[in-house]
């Protein structure tokens, strides 16, 4: 047998010498450009051709090799495929064999000769698959069919074979990827796509069928193999080319191709055979073929065209292997994929499908919608990483770690769109494996409009859960006895932190005792369907042993099947005492106003009362006169005189209960002159009574009427040692402090209105006495009220009425049996409370004779008569009026003459007041004396801006009218 160890084309030899069976090498002979040339090895034409079909193999390699002494190797013989498909030339193979074993990757490297070692001991041939990185970087796949063969020097030679797998390695990858991203995808949606699995699977198998046949081709050299001549006409048709067709080689050679090819794609493969040229040599044309039954057969033939020295086209060498199977897989499979593609871009939900450790995003169209993307391809360049909004990252490495364990996973998270709003999703995914590889699928649905839903249910809940929980109303739930709910307001109510405290019984267990009978009789007549008010007030008995007053309201609700009763409870305990404290106050309001009332009728009374006394004073002052000392009358008139001054003390205490009396307003040391005061009373109640003093030091001044402030603290010390005075005898306690009072510790005050807040000195009087009953307490500042068999009981009257002048505060409690306390408050000095207070004029006239002519006016006729006598005695000229008009006629007319008018400040028609302002725009500067049955204070009080020069309070003597009228007409 003769091994192929040269190559020729073109006059090159492709050899380093080969090697027969014999193990001898042919003997040398020099051709004419000097190298030396085996002459038993120049080849004859067949093996010329022989040579040619091994160079024109456009995916092969056909090698020989010797194994060297030092485990080496050495090529005798490459063909010329290794250019194209190593990138070597036969030269730099031939010179050193390192260069081609050196592109070997390293496993495969040690895998062919762990092969090649196992090979050696059957000396059997030997197929092995290998991946080599040419020089340009590219890897490509190849098959190795190689058989040794010992020499009879005992040198060991291999033959082989190498054949370019990279297409179909990658075309069967290629497959295996699609078929791998189909089935994972449809795994999911597998009710919609278990026909396409099966269908998968079926060109699985099939693809698998053509591996092995088209290995068998690449093994066996089975190709279908062909020359043509530029004109297309056959030159040269293999044995399988025959018989793939079905012609014999007489009935094809000498015939053009165009023939045997299908009529649609004659067209295509001359314009494409027409592109092989001396640059691009080699051309691949996909085309139909048709054999003599009329069946059509997918083929792909690699053209390699081969040139004369010329450059002109000589022959072109076709070799072609059958691609139907192939074609029909792939129809089936762009079937599948179309409508594959159909149910993944046209899905409602959006579906993501990416290596697991990609970053290339493939979605459908759904996807890309709901995250605001016109189109995927828009998506082409984002991670699902870049998605995740910060919080949905952060659970992302977790996730991920999970999917790569295996497990399927259904979870929410918010994504950006596209404009930066987010959205949230609700993803079911998993990581499927694919010809080794790992991808992941998710199906993502927008649940913007359940979550929206949920939030407004959350929301509702929580609206009605605030409602109930922080309700301030008590509600509770109940079933039957048993409490099943209640709110915290509830609970505060009762004074229990949760409903687990609550006694057994229920509600019924809460209620105070004497409101259970009537609780339980409601709720008996409620079961049994009789109309009732579903609201009722009772008192509760909260944990502590407390009660409260609340409001109840029960109604029943139907919660399933269940029938519940609804009870709210409204603490009423504050609101009662503030309707008791309101009935309180208009009691208090009514007892002001009927105070004012008769502090008014008291003041109107004194008035009158005192023009009285002013009349049977005068007359008895103008008696004294005529009437001779020794005349026993006199004794009469002293106890008339008496008798007046003790009218003038009842109508001065009927001022004082109405707040009008007189004051002489100093700025007084409120202990000393308390001291003083219980001096002076200490001697006038029983020496069976205790009277103690506790004064502070330092404290501030008052400004107040001395004699006014003696007679409050006389008035209450007296009724203190009354109530007191007993077989046993008692303890009057009268203490002096400096307080700061509040507004409202001071409502309680029985002055109305009330003081303000601010700084006071309280007096405060206690004793130990019997005490009042409520009802008594509410009487004892009315007027003409008396505890006392004898008592006028104008007493508490008369205090009430001194410190409401002194913008004071009355405050008393009392207990039956437990005594009596009743404190006074006064403002201490510089108080703005106190700014209506006056000093009283100090006159002290000397006496003289009376000179001048005066004009009096009263309304009363008797009065002005005896004031125009006793002042004419007095030696004045005196014209006389009845009322304010009549007045100012007398003045106008005699206003050069007068020199003092002495008016009645309450008078008809013009009072005293108007006539004295007329009178003065007249004669600016007129001398003016005003009377009036009140107290000066009341009388400053309504003649304020206009100045008086003297005040005389009815009922006066005619000594008083001298001194006043000596100082100003003086």
């Amino acid at each position: 047998m003769i091994r192929l160890d040269h190559k020729t084309a073109g006059g090159e030899i492709y050899s380093k010498g080969y090697v027969r069976e014999n193990g001898l090498e042919p003997s040398q002979r020099h051709d004419g450009a000097g190298s030396r040339v085996s002459v038993d090895s120049l080849p004859g034409e067949k093996e010329l051709r022989l040579y040619n079909l091994a160079d024109s193999l456009p995916t092969a390699m056909l090698y020989q090799l010797t194994v060297l002494p030092d485990g080496g190797r050495q090529f005798t013989y490459v063909s010329r495929g290794v250019e194209w498909l190593h990138e070597l030339t036969s030269a730099q193979v031939l010179a050193d064999a390192e260069v081609l074993y050196s592109q070997m990757l390293p496993e495969y490297r040690l895998m062919l000769r762990e092969c090649e070692d196992k090979a050696l001991v059957n000396m059997s041939t030997i197929r092995v698959h290998v991946q080599n990185r040419l020089p340009s970087g590219q890897l490509r796949w190849f098959t190795h069919v190689c058989t040794p063969l010992r020499l009879a020097d005992g040198r060991l030679v291999w033959d082989g074979v190498e054949v370019d797998i990279t297409e179909h390695k990658q075309t069967a990858e290629n497959l295996e990827l699609r078929v791998a991203e189909r089935t994972g995808a449809l795994r999911e949606a597998n009710r919609f796509l278990r026909s396409e699995i099966e269908e998968h699977k079926r060109a699985e198998k099939e693809l698998r069928n053509i591996q092995k046949r088209y290995q068998a081709v690449v093994e066996e050299q089975t190709e279908v193999i062909c020359r043509l001549d530029p004109e297309g006409r056959f030159l040269f048709v293999n044995d399988t080319f025959c018989t793939f067709l079905g012609r014999s080689k007489e009935e094809l050679l000498g015939t053009l191709w165009a023939p045997q090819a299908h009529s649609d794609d004659v067209e295509r493969v001359q314009t494409e055979l027409s592109l092989i040229s001396t640059r691009n040599p080699i051309v691949a044309i996909e085309n139909r073929i048709v054999d003599a039954r009329g069946t059509e057969r997918w083929m792909q033939f690699v053209n390699r065209g081969f040139f004369d020295s010329t450059g002109n086209l000589a022959e072109i060498q076709c070799v072609g292997r059958d691609i139907t199977d192939r074609k029909e897989v792939e129809a089936r499979l762009q079937e599948s994929e179309a409508r594959f593609k159909a149910l993944f871009y046209q899905a409602v939900d959006g579906i993501v499908f990416m290596p697991i450790e990609g970053t290339t995003l493939v979605v459908n169209d759904a996807f890309a919608r709901m995250h605001g993307y016109d189109s995927p391809r828009e998506m082409e360049h984002l991670r699902l990483t870049d998605l995740d909004t910060p919080e949905s990252a952060r659970l992302a490495p977790e996730r991920l770690r999970r999917l790569k364990s295996g497990e399927a996973m259904n979870f929410e998270v918010e994504h950006y769109r596209k404009d930066g709003s987010t959205f949230p999703l609700e993803v079911s995914c998993q990581v499927i494996e694919s010809n080794g590889k790992r991808f992941y699928l998710g199906f993502h649905h927008d649940i913007t409009e359940r979550k929206e839903t949920e939030k407004a249910l959350r929301e509702s809940e929580e609206r009605y859960r605030v409602l109930i929980e922080d309700s301030i109303v008590g509600i509770g739930i109940s079933k039957g006895n048993k409490i099943l709910f209640a709110n915290k307001a509830l609970l505060d109510l009762f004074g229990y932190d949760s409903v687990d405290e609550v006694p057994p019984g229920g509600l019924l267990a809460l209620m105070a005792p004497e409101f259970k009978e009537a609780v339980r009789e409601r709720i008996e007549r409620r079961e049994a369907g009789n109309p009732i008010s579903s609201s009722y007030e009772l008192r509760i008995v909260r944990k502590d042993g407390a009660t409260r007053d609340v409001q109840l309201q029960a109604a029943y609700v139907n919660v399933g099947n269940e029938r519940l009763t609804q009870t709210t409870f409204r603490d009423v305990t504050e609101l009662k005492k503030t309707e008791e404290e309101r009935k309180r106050f208009e009691i208090r309001v009514q007892q002001a106003q009927k105070l004012e009332s008769l502090g008014i009728l008291a003041g109107g009374i004194a008035h009158d009362f005192n023009n009285i006394l002013q009349i049977i004073l005068a007359n008895l002052n103008m008696m004294q006169k005529v009437v001779p000392e020794t005349n026993v009358a006199r004794s009469l008139f002293e106890r008339m005189e008496e008798s007046i001054d003790r009218a003038k003390d009842l109508t001065r205490q009927m001022l004082a209960y109405a707040g009008k009396s007189s004051f002489n307003i100093h700025i007084l040391d409120s202990g000393n002159a308390v001291q003083e005061i219980v001096q002076f009373i200490k001697p006038l109640i029983s020496k069976k009574i205790v009277l103690k003093t506790e004064i502070e030091k330092d404290l501030p001044s008052i400004e107040a009427d001395t004699a006014q402030l003696h007679q409050v603290v006389m008035n209450l010390v007296l009724n203190a040692a009354e109530a007191s005075d007993d077989d046993r005898g008692g303890v009057v306690t009268v203490s002096v402090t400096a307080r700061h009072c509040t507004e409202a510790y001071l409502h309680e005050s029985r002055m109305m209105p009330g003081a303000p807040e601010g700084e006071y000195i309280c007096i405060e009087i206690t004793d130990t006495g019997c005490g009042m009953d409520r009802d008594t307490l509410e009487k004892i500042f009315d007027p003409f009220f008396s505890t006392k068999f004898a008592g006028r009981g104008l007493g508490m009257s008369a205090v009430l009425g001194i410190m409401r002048a002194h913008k004071g505060a009355v405050l008393v409690d009392s207990v039956p049996g437990g005594g009596t306390a009743v404190r006074v408050f006064f403002p201490v000095a510089g108080n703005p409370v106190l700014d209506s207070a006056k000093k009283e004029r100090d006159i002290t006239p000397s006496p003289q004779t009376g000179r001048g002519t005066l004009l009096f006016a009263d309304d009363e006729p008797d009065m002005a008569e005896l004031a125009q006598l006793m002042l004419q005695d007095m030696g004045y000229t005196v014209f006389i009026a009845g009322n304010g008009l009549e007045a100012l006629d007398m003045f106008k007319s005699h206003s050069d003459e007068i020199t003092c008018v002495v008016l009645d400040l309450s008078m008809p028609q013009l009072d005293g007041l108007q006539t004295l302002v007329e009178m003065r725009r007249i004669k600016p500067g007129l001398k003016a004396v005003l009377m009036s049955g009140y107290a000066e204070q009341e009388i400053e009080s309504r003649v304020a801006g206009e100045p008086i020069d003297a005040f005389l309070g009815k009922p006066f003597d005619m000594q008083s009218v001298t001194k006043i009228l000596q100082t100003l007409l003086k």
